[in-house]
């Protein structure tokens, strides 16, 4: 790991902890020095933009997932991970693929095929008993690949735009609120899944609250 001075310039160390709301939350990540992942095997490595990260051990967070993007690069990743690539995104989007995996039937096979090898509890080497729901039609599944792409840029817009209010005077903040942050939430609403889950429980209910102050 690197001194706390040097953190900010390492190269983050992702465990099953770090992952939230279909993100890698490397904020608060520990670091590694840029010479020791160098050095790394180039399977260590090996992590592009599309991969789905999906936690195969830790117990409740077991089948919790992310996208990677191209900001999350590069970094290394902890070992109870499965990486998922799609080789083929013409024939399997990767959108469509987290959608599937983030279902609730999907999530429901997993938790019934959960083990405990001495105190940690693990889906490996049984993902591949779960059986994915992809729809059998092309324009459903392009659809709900696109609703998933949404929500996900959707979320890292809100996100984006709230940082940076935070460093802009008032003005500027109430000018961004009506527009930036008026989009991304545009984007949550067209996804076919409930408003309340598309995002964060904060921002919900202080839209709800100005809703009904209107």
């Amino acid at each position: 790991m690197v001194d706390d001075e040097e953190n900010e310039e390492g190269v983050p160390f992702i465990r099953t902890s770090d992952i939230a709301n279909l993100e890698i939350v490397a904020d608060g990540a520990e670091r590694i020095r840029k010479t020791l992942y160098d050095g790394l095997r180039p399977s260590g490595r090996d992590h592009r933009a599309g991969d789905i990260l999906f936690v195969k051990d830790g117990g409740r967070l077991i089948g919790r997932c992310a996208m990677v993007h191209e900001e999350d690069l590069p970094f290394v990743l902890q070992s109870h991970f499965y990486r998922i690539r799609c080789e083929r995104p013409g024939v399997l989007d990767p959108y469509l693929l987290l959608a599937v995996l983030c279902r609730e039937t999907t999530r429901a096979q997993i938790r019934t095929r959960v083990v405990v090898q001495s105190t940690l509890g693990t889906v490996a080497g049984r993902l591949a008993d779960v059986v994915l729901a992809i729809p059998k039609d092309a324009s459903r599944r392009k659809e709900v690949a696109a609703a998933m792409q949404r929500k996900v840029a959707g979320r890292r817009m809100l996100l984006a735009m709230i940082g940076r209010e935070m460093e802009d005077s008032p003005e500027a903040a109430s000018d961004k609120r009506e527009t930036g942050i008026g989009y991304a939430y545009r984007l949550l609403e067209g996804d076919a899944g409930d408003q309340r889950a598309a995002e964060p429980a904060g921002a919900y209910r202080t839209r709800s609250r100005r809703a009904r102050e209107e």
